[in-house]
């Protein structure tokens, strides 16, 4: 099956010498996406969510995205081309998030470890959880499990 979706990335690095554009896993989670890293060889028990992001549509319109990542020596990946206007424009194509637009990404920021020692003890252990995460799973079988995607149009705004 092909799907074509829209990826809106926003504050990502292009370098002109790289045909890739470089962003931070941090900046997708702080979105909402889950970045799975661990490869399914280096798992204990390999999943079909090892190593795959997991994107989500803030407007809810659209089913969980599951974007497979490949390896290239020790940087994950996946294939994507820029959409055509036409595409952009074309409202029967889904379109999601990868990061945000806002706030401007700071990764000198102390804010994140200061959330992250909020929940957890001087030993490193869990306190409590003191939120819940509107983008909690429910990883009974989707049906979005079963789209295979082929084609991902990105959009770039720089």
């Amino acid at each position: 099956m092909h799907l074509t979706v829209i990826l809106m990335i926003n504050q990502s690095i292009k370098i002109d010498s790289m045909h890739s554009i470089l962003h931070c896993p941090m900046q997708c989670c702080v979105q909402g996406t889950v970045v799975n890293k661990c490869h399914k060889f280096l798992s204990v028990s390999p999943a079909k969510d090892n190593h795959t992001l997991l994107v989500h549509d803030p407007d809810g319109c659209s089913p969980l995205l599951a974007i497979l990542l490949s390896l290239d020596i020790i940087s994950s990946y996946f294939k994507a081309q820029c959409p055509s206007l036409a595409e952009y424009d074309d409202k029967n194509i889904p379109k999601y998030h990868l990061t945000s637009k806002s706030p401007q990404w700071d990764p000198s920021t102390s804010l994140y470890s200061l959330q992250e020692d909020t929940v957890v003890d001087y030993r490193g252990h869990l306190i409590a959880r003191l939120y819940t995460d509107q983008h909690s799973l429910d990883m009974s079988p989707p049906p979005t499990w079963l789209l295979t995607l082929q084609t991902i149009k990105i959009s770039q705004q720089f």
